[in-house]
Parts: C-alpha cells; sequence; structure tokens
C-alpha cells in the first residue's frame, strides 16, 4: 500500500480484495481490482493487443509447448474467468 501511494497509483490489482477496503483506500484515490477485472478491463480498451500477449505467452512455451486455447485454459483455471470469456467471444 505504502508503494501506491508513494508512486501515486490509482489501482491496485490484488485477489485479496478484503486486504484493501474502499474505505481505507479513498483518502489516496486508489481502488483495489481483482485480476480478472483489471485484465477484463484491458480487454475492453484493446482485445487485439491482450489477445496478442496470450499468443506471445503460447508462443514461448516450450517445455511443454502450448497452444492458445491451453494458455487460456490456464488463465481461467487460475481465475481470470471473466477474461476468459471475454477473450474467447
Amino acid at each position: 500500500m505504502a508503494a501506491a501511494i508513494k508512486v501515486g497509483a490509482q489501482i491496485v490489482v490484488t485477489n485479496d480484495l478484503g486486504d484493501f477496503p474502499t474505505e481505507a483506500l479513498a483518502p489516496w484515490d486508489i481502488e483495489a481490482r481483482s485480476a480478472d477485472e483489471f485484465l477484463l478491463a484491458m480487454v475492453d480498451l484493446n482485445p487485439k493487443v491482450v489477445f496478442g500477449e496470450v499468443q506471445r505467452i503460447a508462443d514461448s512455451k516450450r517445455r511443454p509447448p502450448m497452444s492458445v486455447d491451453e494458455v487460456l485454459t490456464a488463465l481461467s483455471n487460475q481465475g481470470l474467468v471473466e477474461t476468459v470469456t471475454a477473450l474467447r467471444s
């Protein structure tokens, strides 16, 4: 939290939203978002760029190799359900 305040962050990305209550963040105009919420907003802004990054991740996987669909499944399994749904649509 101290680092976010020091750099003037507008958003803290965390999956532990309970650790960052709105009333505690309000004095610094900081908002807490889950990773899924944050990445879904990035998909809304530019889906081609985000999908390109997923493709880059898939291309970088060698042992074992992974397809884009396998990367998306792995991301969904890690809690990025809405983001993956948006990327697959």
